[in-house]
């Protein structure tokens, strides 16, 4: 038997699990931004890295968490 559509059921749990996945990047990207805070380190390397977290790579995890949503 063939299948068109979708299974409702199935679509609402993979909603949930996608929604769940947003969160604990979220959760993660500030966890992370916190470690990387109170990390001792100093010097062109961290400030690089530092402004491209902050600049790029938080921006990045905001965005695929935006669109799991």
């Amino acid at each position: 038997m063939a299948i068109w559509g979708a299974d409702i059921a199935q679509l609402k749990a993979l909603g949930t699990k996608l929604q769940a996945g947003s969160s604990e990047i979220e959760k993660a990207k500030s966890q992370l931004t916190k470690a990387l805070d109170s990390t001792d380190w100093k010097g062109p390397d961290a400030e690089k890295f530092r402004s491209e977290w902050s600049g790029r790579h938080v921006a990045d995890l905001a965005r695929v968490a935006r669109a799991l949503e």
